[in-house]
């Protein structure tokens, strides 16, 4: 007969105390009516009753050999319908720790043998199917322990043999699979070829989960891999590539969630590159026309950057340089259409902005200026003329360098036809 295993026993011993609680309750119980005999109660399988009958029987007469030996059959019985009802049911294992309590005890030992082997067989059933299950998943070493359980059960199952032998061999190949990629990948690392080693080792765990040495060999290779990026990242930082500088170092985040101070080199990685991305919105504005909205965007970046401060003040610089010229041509559009006066508050404005001097500024304001004084006085020569010619020589004057000044263009044109006539 299989010994039982250490969860057997456990669940022996249980059966064996609750048999001994059973026995003891079924002693002090005693009743006064007519009761029906211990046979004609196992005749018609009143098991419970008649271990009770008989147990009530024994305390009137204790040490009776008969009440005995009916006690013990009324106890056997019992015990063999409640595993035989367990089997039925389905809990082979609780049956089978009570036919195995029996057994030991030498109760009914035809009974208790087929009903044993029977459970045996249900268990054994049972692992079998699990393991199956546990093999088509993929969790060989699960499978593999269900096999073995279902062999111990029933040594002759052939199924659970085969699918123990089958996961064994299984088990064998993956190890020698996982051996060549390992290798495979300790010599690509020796060879600094990272890429590869990785790969390897990554090959290696999918055959053999959970190993050790593949992990951290894995583990050894992705922190290389990251310093690297990192390394690459710093170089483009310092060279001005931002952008790129920030896709190394989130692949070096992803390779090592953990790696020290990439979180904040992340951080100011994207710094920068929201200021490189600023710089060329300040650029596009240029090109529109719109420097008033490039210094703008530059004065903000300049206040944010740590690393392209003097990019970006250069390009302030030019930036304020372009509104200097911008305002610059637009007041000389102001003067070549003689609107002075707007003119020399441009002027005026620009020369402010500028610090005091920008090109001709100061030279063309002193100029409209002048002009500004002279004009007035020249009209006042030609309102007092006394003839023609002082009216036409006055107005003439103005209109060298004021060709638009108040009426002048139309009183010239008058005096010119008059003079013309009069020829």
């Amino acid at each position: 007969m299989t010994t039982p295993t250490p969860s057997h026993r456990r669940r022996h011993r249980r059966a064996h105390l609750g048999l001994c609680a059973l026995a003891l309750l079924s002693a002090c119980r005693g009743a006064v009516e007519q009761r029906a005999s211990v046979d004609e109660l196992l005749a018609h399988a009143a098991y419970g009753e008649a271990y009770r009958e008989a147990a009530r029987l024994l305390d009137e007469q204790p040490g009776d050999p008969q009440r005995e030996r009916d006690l013990e059959r009324a106890r056997v019985a019992y015990w063999l319908d409640e595993g035989r009802r367990l089997a039925l049911e389905g809990d082979a294992e609780a049956a089978l720790a009570i036919f195995d309590e029996l057994a030991a005890q030498g109760a009914a030992p035809s009974a208790v043998e087929q009903w044993q082997a029977k459970c045996r067989r249900m268990i054994s059933e049972e692992r079998r199917l699990e393991g199956w299950e546990l093999e088509l998943a993929g969790d060989f070493d699960a499978a593999a322990q269900r096999y073995r359980e279902a062999v111990e059960y029933q040594p002759d199952d052939a199924f659970a043999a085969a699918g123990l032998e089958r996961i064994e061999m299984l088990a064998a190949w993956r190890r020698d699979q996982r051996n060549a990629y390992y290798n495979s990948g300790t010599r690509d690392l020796r060879n600094f070829a990272l890429p590869e080693a990785r790969r390897s080792f990554e090959a290696a765990l999918k055959f053999l989960p959970g190993d050790e040495d593949a992990v951290k060999r894995v583990a050894e290779v992705r922190r290389v891999q990251a310093d690297e990026r990192v390394r690459l990242g710093e170089q483009l930082a310092a060279e001005g590539h931002f952008h790129a500088s920030l896709g190394e170092y989130r692949q070096a985040a992803e390779l090592v969630p953990d790696l020290p101070g990439i979180d904040a080199r992340i951080a100011a990685a994207e710094l920068e590159v929201s200021v490189a991305d600023g710089l060329s919105r300040a650029e596009r504005a240029l090109l529109a026309g719109d420097s008033d909205d490039a210094i703008a965007i530059l004065e903000e970046q300049l206040t944010r950057t740590a690393a392209q401060g003097l990019t970006v003040q250069l390009a302030l610089d030019a930036a304020r340089e372009r509104r200097l010229e911008q305002k610059y041509e637009a007041a000389l559009a102001l003067e070549r259409d003689f609107d002075f006066a707007a003119a020399v508050a441009a002027y005026d404005a620009l020369a402010t902005e500028a610090g005091g001097f920008y090109q001709d500024v100061l030279a063309r304001r002193g100029t409209l200026a002048s002009y500004m004084q002279i004009a007035p006085q020249l009209y006042a020569e030609y309102e007092a003329a006394g003839d023609d010619a002082g009216r036409l020589s006055a107005l003439r004057k103005i209109a060298l360098f004021w060709p638009t000044y108040l009426d002048v263009p139309e009183r010239l044109d008058e005096l010119e036809r008059r003079a013309g006539a009069a020829r």
